[in-house]
């Protein structure tokens, strides 16, 4: 089991071992969190230049050297 995992139960297995009068803090400092995940992943992030500098550069014909990997994985189906 991966570690996320683990640590989501772990939480989960904390929480209820919570009095009912810290629920709500809880609540609030969850819903803070979220908030500030959700700010973060909103800006918008460019993907240019993501292949610069990967070997791609050298490949003459791209759009031919595609069609002949195409072929090549047709026939080994």
């Amino acid at each position: 089991m991966n570690t996320i995992a683990i640590t989501k139960i772990t939480i989960m297995q904390e929480l209820a071992r919570l009095p009912e009068t810290s629920l709500d803090t809880v609540k609030i400092y969850l819903e803070t969190l979220l908030t500030d995940a959700q700010t973060a992943s909103l800006k918008n992030q460019s993907l240019q230049g993501i292949w610069k500098d990967q070997g791609f550069e050298k490949i003459v014909d791209l759009p031919k050297e595609l069609h002949q990997i195409r072929q090549e994985l047709r026939a080994h189906k």
